[in-house]
């Protein structure tokens, strides 16, 4: 059964509860799409806290390094009583890990700039975010970004036409039928803008309407448990 995304329709919202790896609000995306989850969702990427925000970012940033290093650097213009910042690392834009620590500079109106280096990301894509946490333990997230390194296995998945004027076909070996599919959209700045999830239980093949994007480049990553796949997508 082939299936068809519109990715743009401000129709298309998906409405989740607990625990479904849909987060509450919307910052990684701007499509006039809208998540909806519950507790333990894993997918929210902004926490709203009540009262002034303990940091203003300015930036944050991923950078790939040689071919197996990740810099990550951002800036803060101010902190107010900021405590520390968790980088956080997916392979799928859905479960981050935790990757590193690095402690804040508390009360300051002078930008300040940070950095960690992952020296051990994951083949294929890497998508990271900061948590920020101040003393009174509330926490607030970064917009998240994405870096690509290099995958064994796409070879299995082949993505079709490219470039393209709206459809992109993804077709996929055997090897994943029946599994949970998740495929990222990430634009050529490295932002994520659009996760969609589905499984597939007799059919190969995926595809995705592009047309409501706008004209340029993008990466597109299909992941399942079986297959780490990412491909450069040109929509003109």
């Amino acid at each position: 059964m082939e299936q068809t995304s519109k990715l743009n329709s401000s129709k298309h919202h998906f409405f989740g509860g607990s625990g479904d790896g849909w987060g509450k609000f919307k910052n990684i995306a701007n499509l006039n799409t809208i998540y909806l989850g519950g507790n333990g969702d894993g997918w929210s990427s902004v926490v709203r806290p009540l009262g002034t925000l303990p940091v203003t970012l300015l930036y944050f940033t991923a950078i790939k390094q040689n071919k197996n290093n990740a810099l990550l650097q951002w800036k803060t213009s101010q902190e107010i009583n900021s405590a520390f910042f968790d980088v956080e690392r997916s392979a799928d834009a859905i479960i981050f890990n935790k990757i590193g620590t690095v402690a804040a500079a508390g009360n300051t109106t002078t930008p300040t700039a940070y950095s960690i280096i992952d020296y051990s990301p994951n083949k294929g894509s890497n998508y990271y975010r900061l948590k920020q946490v101040d003393v009174n333990g509330r926490i607030s997230y970064s917009p998240t970004k994405v870096l690509l390194f290099d995958v064994d296995n796409i070879d299995f998945v082949k993505y079709y036409p490219n470039p393209t004027k709206d459809i992109v076909n993804i077709s996929f070996t055997n090897a994943a039928a029946n599994e949970a599919l998740v495929i990222n959209i990430i634009n050529e700045m490295g932002v994520l803008v659009h996760q969609y999830k589905t499984t597939y239980n007799s059919n190969n093949t995926i595809q995705l309407n592009l047309s409501a994007f706008a004209k340029g480049v993008y990466f597109m990553q299909l992941k399942s448990a079986t297959i780490n796949s990412t491909k450069k997508i040109v929509l003109q």
